[in-house]
């Protein structure tokens, strides 16, 4: 796409080849490092100043992603930017929701009388657009995390999928990196936005609000797992609890039984007339003496 008014140049190029990219740095005097990190998928963001012109990178989160996905690559989605004084080119390999809406607004305004408006604005449409990308992303996150903590507490033997909230935590991770080369980048464009401060602080304290939610669902995911990893400790010292009552009280009774199921023919007890009454009796007194010791305790509650 390719929008001109008053000698000012929009080139708009959804996945070039590298002979058309080396068409336009020719046309645009752009440096080569500038076009090799143009290719590069995986390249993260970053600001640098070549003669007159301004290269940028910027990474706009993926819609299509998963919430699994913790690569930065895979997550988002590169937008390269080229700011001269008369022209900005942006690159990027798949379409791009905001800045088609951008493209369609800079179009109408060319379209009009109004005055066409300068590449900085421009420049910070496409910077907004990258950074509001992830407001998408933080709804999910927050869903998800709420998700896990509507499941902590239920009577599931396991509650919580440890996988995903090590994938959750990746992710949040993940994010968070990018966010803050974004906001390094931003920073550096502060010295060419003194006529449009009202947007950029609004793009910086959107980043920096974006930052903090991030450590935020990084701390509550991390409250989650350890609340996970306190209640399975306490479902498991529940069980091993009630198996020591059994046991107590079983093993005084065993070691009775076990006595008197020693085959001798001389054991003191065997023609006792009463003798299989008061075994009961004296099994009956330790189970009830043990019964109270516990209930008095309160280790039966």
């Amino acid at each position: 796409m390719e929008s001109k008014k008053n000698n000012f140049l929009w080139l708009d190029l959804v996945e070039p080849t590298e002979e058309e990219l080396q068409d336009v740095a020719g046309r645009f005097g752009l440096h080569t490092t500038s076009l090799e990190d143009c290719l590069d998928p995986i390249h993260q963001p970053k600001f640098e100043k070549v003669q007159n012109t301004v290269f940028i990178i910027l990474r706009a989160y993926d819609t299509r992603s998963r919430l699994q996905t913790d690569s930065i690559h895979k997550i988002t989605r590169k937008l390269a930017i080229f700011l001269g004084n008369n022209f900005i080119i942006t690159i990027h390999r798949s379409e791009l929701d905001f800045v088609n809406e951008l493209k369609d607004e800079w179009k109408n305004r060319c379209a009009g009388d109004e005055k066409s408006e300068s590449n900085l604005i421009i420049l910070l449409g496409l910077v907004k657009g990258a950074v509001y990308s992830y407001s998408l992303a933080f709804e999910k996150l927050e869903e998800a995390i709420e998700g896990y903590e509507g499941k902590i507490f239920t009577n599931d033997d396991t509650p919580v999928n440890i996988k995903e909230i090590h994938e959750f935590r990746s992710k949040v991770s993940a994010i968070r990196r990018v966010l803050r080369q974004l906001y390094d980048v931003i920073l550096k464009i502060d010295d060419y936005t003194d006529e449009f401060a009202p947007v950029y602080q609004d793009i910086r304290e959107r980043l920096e609000r974006y930052l903090m939610l991030t450590d935020a669902l990084r701390e509550a995911s991390n409250d989650i797992l350890n609340t996970h990893i306190s209640l399975a400790s306490h479902r498991t010292n529940e069980v091993i609890r009630v198996l020591t009552i059994f046991s107590v009280f079983f093993l005084p009774l065993t070691f009775i039984v076990g006595i008197y199921g020693m085959n001798f023919k001389y054991m003191p007890e065997l023609k006792t007339t009463y003798g299989y009454p008061v075994t009961w009796l004296v099994m009956v007194l330790i189970t009830a003496g043990i019964y109270t010791w516990f209930k008095r305790r309160g280790w039966l509650k």
